[in-house]
């Protein structure tokens, strides 16, 4: 399951973030410090835009709650989407 952008490197500095949240609470960004949970695959996929994908997790760091989880719009996957959509793919 893709829970998170994962680790995303511009410019020699990497920032890791990941939204957490279940059924019937808001969800939330939060940074994190080991890059994935271990036994996570984890795929490295490059970004035609990685300074502005970047740029969306500080965004999303400053505004961390994204609203109610929802298992079809508004979940960790969504999320991840965000980021991959702002770096340009």
């Amino acid at each position: 399951m893709l829970r998170n952008p994962g680790p995303l490197t511009y410019n020699g500095r990497t920032i890791h973030t990941e939204a957490g949240s279940r059924v019937g609470e808001d969800s939330i960004v939060a940074s994190r410090e080991a890059a994935h949970s271990p036994g996570a695959d984890v795929i490295r996929v490059p970004l035609p835009n990685a300074r502005r994908a970047q740029q969306a997790q500080e965004y999303f760091l400053d505004d961390s709650n994204l609203g109610p989880h929802d298992n079809n719009t508004n979940n960790c996957m969504t999320f991840c989407a965000k980021i991959l959509k702002a770096g340009g793919l």
